[in-house]
């Protein structure tokens, strides 16, 4: 682990004690389950443990020195003027939608500001995986997607997205081997019960990250990131991928009406957009309005190819940073969370906004930066048994 920075590179892996705080909200950091009945604005299980830890990371002395995060700061701060400019524009407000966008951003803030103790926070989250891949596993049967894998993380796609990226950044982060082997085997097999073709492809090009992208120019590497994000809706398309996933003729036909009104959308203002929480379209056949299917279509939904391309530049500049580090001081794990869920932007609709993306680029910014010194914090803790790592 990277002195200071929180998070593991390929240099070196130091045990520190955990951070009861930020290890138990990392268990619920990852569920998408369910609204809480009686609140007056829509809240999942992920958003209220995310609001909690950044209330307390604002409000605690820092864990880990801040590090220059201009990479970060800047493009999202032109996206929030961007956001004001389409709400006045457009006269489109949504309390909820403009609360999440708030908390996005301000997560990703508090891990690069330091005041979150990403070991911990990774120690809960992995244990978070292990919980919601099981009980996803004992509930299966009742599952309304039929032999497929819901529960905790929400329905399969997404639920995929979820582990692929988490598994990811708490293997970047996890000092033992045993728990980085337990956490990334648990996940994987949640993945495969998903049966969800996007993450399964998304897992594998993380694994390839892993062992081809430490080699790659920085410019080289994210050429290639792009050349694989973009062919995934080709890949989906083959005849050879609908042959392994039989029996989803239905849905993929249902997908097809829904694109086609994501297209005709995103047509009628794709500069502007038409304002937060229009990410959504009715189709007649499904008689009810679905979510996109596409995350970067949402977004240009939502925000117009402005608003999604001061994202995707965000994205761009912290993966640049963080691939021009020496190849032994690189967190490729990190950055192969952040291309899996690129890959899964392409076939869910909120992906580019998910709460792992926040967190996959604060801990980027973390990683590319110089090693600072530590700060100690004197908050509740359980110290946790551990040695360095070469």
């Amino acid at each position: 682990m990277t002195p200071g920075t929180g998070v593991a590179t390929g240099a070196t892996r130091t045990s520190s004690p955990t951070r009861l705080v930020e290890f138990l909200l990392g268990i619920f950091v990852l569920y998408k389950a369910g609204d809480f009945p009686g609140w007056p604005f829509s809240l999942t299980v992920s958003e209220l443990a995310a609001a909690l830890l950044v209330a307390f990371a604002l409000l605690r002395t820092p864990q880990l020195r801040p590090v220059p995060g201009r990479a970060y700061y800047v493009p999202v701060l032109l996206f929030a003027v961007w956001v004001g400019i389409v709400i006045l524009v457009t006269g489109t407000f949504s309390v909820t939608r403009v609360g999440h966008l708030a908390l996005w951003a301000l997560l990703g803030a508090v891990i690069i500001f330091g005041r979150v103790h990403t070991p911990s926070l990774a120690r809960g989250m992995g244990v978070g995986i292990v919980i919601g891949t099981v009980y996803g596993v004992v509930r299966l049967g009742s599952s309304s997607y039929a032999g497929r894998m819901t529960g905790l993380f929400g329905d399969p796609n997404t639920g995929g997205m979820i582990l692929v990226a988490s598994a990811a950044m708490c293997i970047a982060l996890l000092e033992r081997r045993s728990s980085r082997i337990v956490v990334g085997g648990v996940a994987f097999f949640g993945i495969y019960m998903t049966q969800s073709r996007t993450t399964l492809f998304a897992a594998a090009m993380v694994l390839l990250w892993v062992l081809l992208g430490r080699w790659l120019h920085a410019w080289f590497a994210v050429a290639a990131m792009t050349v694989v994000v973009t062919a995934v809706p080709i890949l989906g398309a083959m005849p050879w991928a609908s042959r392994f996933f039989e029996g989803r003729e239905g849905s993929d036909i249902l997908r097809t009406k829904i694109l086609a009104a994501e297209d005709a959308k995103v047509a009628a203002s794709p500069w502007l957009g038409h304002g937060p929480g229009q990410g959504t379209v009715y189709v007649p056949e499904g008689r009810k309005n679905f979510f996109f299917h596409n995350s970067y279509l949402s977004g240009v939904a939502e925000f117009g190819w402005i608003g999604v391309g001061l994202v995707l530049l965000l994205a761009a500049v912290v993966v640049i940073f963080a691939i021009r580090k020496r190849r032994g001081n690189r967190s490729i794990w990190v950055e192969g969370a952040v291309l899996a869920l690129l890959i899964c932007s392409q076939q869910l609709g909120e992906v580019l906004f998910a709460l792992p993306m926040t967190m996959a680029l604060g801990l980027l910014v973390r990683a590319s930066s110089p090693p600072p010194s530590r700060v100690v914090d004197q908050g509740p803790s359980v110290r946790v048994a551990g040695r360095a790592r070469p």
